[in-house]
């Protein structure tokens, strides 16, 4: 196996019996390196919720920009007036203040400008520790896709806002 000829496709093919191709799996590989450039440039390399209170305070994001992916994320976490079981495994016994908080700016408490992209953020937050953690059967990975989509959108229309980008 020589170090530039690697192909992790195709050892996952061949070693775990998982029909893989590069298209039905590049939503992982964008998702990963949009996450590496938003926990790089909006972040400082450690993600915390409060550099992100500060860039959109101090950016004056609109969270109308954010209103495509923000409904998503309601339609897809929320039922009726409850959390699904997709909200439950979002969160998988993670911080409850958060979780509480996420799932109240869901359900139409408290949606303030800034909790609509806090909870954008802190969804895509927990798609990467799901993801990155093991928490994701690498046989259903695929359909993942309308949800890591989502999440780039969401960390894109964020870095589009920080001053001096790069």
């Amino acid at each position: 196996m020589a170090i530039n000829n690697f192909n992790p496709i195709v050892w996952i093919n061949e070693h775990l019996d998982i029909p893989f191709d590069e298209e039905e799996i590049a939503h992982v590989r964008d998702f990963t390196l949009m996450w590496n450039l938003f926990e790089k440039i909006a972040c400082e390399r450690q993600f915390n919720e409060q550099s992100i209170r500060r860039h959109i305070r101090e950016s004056n994001i609109d969270s109308v920009r954010f209103a495509e992916y923000f409904n998503y994320f309601v339609g897809r976490y929320v039922n009726h007036e409850n959390a699904n079981n997709y909200f439950s495994h979002l969160f998988n016994h993670r911080d409850s203040a958060q979780r509480t908080f996420v799932q109240n700016v869901l359900h139409g408490i408290d949606q303030t400008n800034e909790n609509i992209i806090i909870v954008c953020i802190l969804i895509s937050y927990r798609y990467r520790n799901n993801l990155f953690h093991g928490n994701k059967e690498l046989r259903e990975i695929h359909h993942q896709r309308t949800n890591l989509n989502a999440a780039m959108n969401v960390l894109a229309i964020f870095l589009e806002n920080i001053p001096n980008m790069v």
